[in-house]
């Protein structure tokens, strides 16, 4: 009897203390009753709550391990309680993730599997189905760490089919809206864009509803899934995070379909004439529609939050969706959506800054050390284990955000300052190279495009050629496949052009196509493998499933190579196809441009001689160049606009029509001297680039030893 009050006074005493706010006072309350001898129920909820205090407020997590396999083993005696043992499932899960045990995490999922079976028709059905569709939730995501996109997408499916089971209800509308969050982002992750869009218009309509029934119960009028309101049965925190992510899902599954143009249109008046690029970067010019729902979705969920309790929060958030580290991911996905076009690089710097600012936010949460060492954080190696998923997340997310600034600078051709960030990108993969491991083959892309800028063609042959080899998908794959490509190609035009300034002012033109394709043509196309045009596929292989912007790239290459090879019209053919994505639904100005170039330059070729079209092209290049300060693209288009002129004018001459000579002669002049002009100002900014040959030479040689080693 005497023990038994001591039990029932250690639990009032623990729950009275958590109240309070002071954790370490329960645990130790909660330490001295699972010492006790208890009933078995009794027992299982003291280790329960002994070990949730201990993963929540201590970084103990063997010991919180082993009450909570204790109180999993005392569970299996209890009659009915199946809430009980599916939260000690849920929590021991936690701990086995934590300690990198994932046998012992899928076991736990195995057994908690098993519950359901027994708890139908009782009291506590529509609490279990809420509890198996968030273990399953957590299964699925351990099956995708893993690399199992199979089983993640079968245990995503059977969390969606118990949420649907589990009747009506703010746990079930929640773990429903967040299953198919999970699906939608599963199927992204595998290409599957038709489980993809099934998954997003699902989401659609559960959250309208969720709207229009919060809208019903304010008295006010109905709303959509980009509408906002108290979010019903989901609350209006739980119904905010579930639209940013459904927000966030979409813009991204419109830029994997090649829907640039789309997200980042703007809603003026088709009467209105367009704005100047300076204008429509103007400060107080709004964001397009698109980006500007995402920023405004989540400043209202910031907002939302700001008065709940983390604890709270922390019992609520679903499977993998962590809501701190939400800015910086709504920022990256404004900059990736307006990077492309290049018209706005001043909203989205400000962008990329305010999210690099957040991710220092979220590493000093995590506990991380600060880059330079300060600040009273932890490297890697001294994190808790609670720490490291947070801490990589933040890391992932600046890595992806550095790589995104590094390359805007690279395509204005601010080449010193895109170099701080690739030295930045780096230092950061060697800081971290457990949590960013995985990174290493993007960081290397972005160190291979930093080498094609400052003219390092060879060291960027083999960054690409590591970032092909190491990549994680087929997208990734064929981005970096493409540069390698065409850097062995680049090689070639550096080597004829040293020809040409060798022979002196009698070299032709014409010289260096009659001696034939360089060595890098080989080279160029062994490095585009399955996505170049002309490979033939292997027997039962199916072509990889690519994006627009992955397609049109591969088109762009595979069409370069078989000019080399004189196939001009199968040339033509891929780069007409690549301009309608580029252009049309992509809206990438860099990729239009290099396409409009390359049109120009095959029109001038012998077997086509259509001036009239290469001049089209080459003019339509130097627009669309000057509009994304692309000072590459620019020079080659006015080096394409000399070449016609200097076509027509020697025509003309023949025909005897100096007058036209005379104008076509000039025109060529002031197009070659526009050329010049902007290959002083690459050549600059490349010397610029270099002048710190220290930091230049450690940027470009990043692990290449290291490459040619292994």
């Amino acid at each position: 009897m005497a023990q038994s009050k001591l039990a029932e006074g250690l639990i009032i005493v623990a729950a009275s203390y958590e109240n309070d706010g002071c954790p370490i006072q329960a645990l130790h309350c909660y330490q001295a009753l699972v010492n006790q001898v208890l009933p078995p129920d009794v027992e299982v909820k003291a280790r329960l709550n002994l070990a949730r205090l201990m993963l929540e407020h201590t970084f103990n997590v063997k010991e919180a391990c082993n009450h909570l396999l204790r109180a999993q083993s005392q569970s299996r005696s209890l009659i009915g309680c199946y809430c009980i043992k599916y939260e000690v499932a849920d929590r021991l899960a936690t701990a086995q993730q934590l300690l990198g045990d994932e046998a012992g995490e899928l076991a736990t999922y195995a057994a908690a599997a098993e519950l359901w079976q027994s708890a139908q028709g009782s009291g506590e059905w529509a609490a279990v189905c809420v509890w198996a569709c968030r273990l399953l939730q957590r299964q699925a995501a351990a099956h995708h760490r893993a690399g199992r996109p199979r089983e993640a997408e079968a245990a995503a499916g059977q969390a969606l089919a118990f949420a649907e089971r589990a009747g009506g209800g703010a746990a079930a509308a929640q773990q429903r809206v967040t299953a198919l969050l999970l699906q939608a982002q599963l199927a992204l992750d595998r290409w599957d864009d038709a489980a993809a869009d099934a998954a997003i218009k699902q989401l659609n309509g559960v959250l309208g509803a969720a709207a229009a029934a919060a809208a019903a119960d304010s008295g006010g009028g109905g709303g959509g899934a980009g509408g906002g309101g108290g979010g019903g049965v989901l609350g209006p925190t739980g119904f905010l995070t579930a639209l940013l992510h459904y927000n966030v899902l979409q813009v991204l599954y419109m830029l994997r379909a090649g829907k640039v143009v789309e997200v980042v249109k703007d809603d003026k008046p088709p009467q209105q004439p367009p704005l100047s690029p300076e204008e429509a970067d103007a400060p107080g010019v709004p964001p397009p529609p698109q980006v500007a729902n995402l920023d405004a979705t989540w400043k209202q969920l910031a907002a939302a939050q700001s008065g709940a309790s983390s604890s709270a929060a922390a019992a609520a958030a679903p499977y993998e969706l962590p809501g701190m580290c939400l800015e910086p991911l709504v920022c990256l996905v404004a900059a990736l959506a307006l990077r492309p076009g290049g018209g706005r690089p001043r909203l989205t710097e400000a962008y990329l800054q305010r999210g690099l600012a957040a991710v220092e936010q979220l590493k000093r949460r995590a506990g991380l050390a600060d880059g330079d060492g300060g600040g009273g954080g932890a490297d890697e190696e001294g994190l808790a284990p609670q720490r490291l998923a947070p801490a990589g997340t933040a890391l992932r997310l600046q890595l992806m955000l550095l790589q995104c600034r590094a390359q805007g600078l690279l395509a204005r051709g601010e080449l010193a300052a895109a170099r701080e960030e690739v030295l930045r990108a780096q230092a950061l993969c060697e800081r971290h190279p457990r949590l960013l491991g995985p990174q290493l083959p993007a960081a290397h892309l972005l160190t291979g495009q930093y080498c094609a800028a400052t003219g390092e063609h060879a060291a960027a042959a083999a960054h690409f050629q590591a970032a092909r080899q190491h990549a994680p998908n087929h997208a990734a794959a064929a981005v970096a496949s493409v540069l390698e490509a065409a850097a062995h190609l680049s090689m070639d035009d550096a080597m004829q052009a040293a020809a040409a300034a060798a022979a002196g002012p009698h070299h032709h033109p014409g010289q260096a196509a009659a001696a034939g394709p360089g060595p890098g043509l080989a080279r160029a196309i062994e490095a585009l493998g399955p996505f170049y045009a002309g490979a033939v596929a292997a027997p039962g292989s199916a072509p990889p499933r690519l994006g627009g912007l992955e397609d049109s790239a591969a088109a762009l290459a595979s069409a370069a190579c078989l000019a080399q090879q004189g196939d001009l019209p199968a040339a033509n053919t891929l780069l007409s196809k690549a301009l309608r994505t580029a252009h049309r639904r992509l809206g990438h100005m860099q990729l239009v441009c290099g396409v409009l170039n390359d049109l120009a330059l095959s029109f001038l070729s012998p077997q086509l001689l259509d001036s009239h079209s290469a001049l089209e092209a080459a003019r339509s290049a130097t627009a669309f160049a000057r509009a994304a300060g692309d000072l590459w693209a620019e020079a080659r288009s006015k080096r394409a606009v000399a070449a016609v002129m200097q076509r027509e004018g020697g025509a003309a001459a023949a025909a005897g029509n100096t007058v036209e000579a005379d104008k076509s002669a000039a025109a060529a002049r002031e197009a070659v001297e526009a050329a010049a002009r902007r290959e002083a100002r690459v050549a600059e900014s490349v010397a610029a680039a270099k002048a710190d040959s220290g930091r230049h030479g450690y940027a470009a040689g990043w692990r290449l030893s290291a490459m040619v080693q292994g």
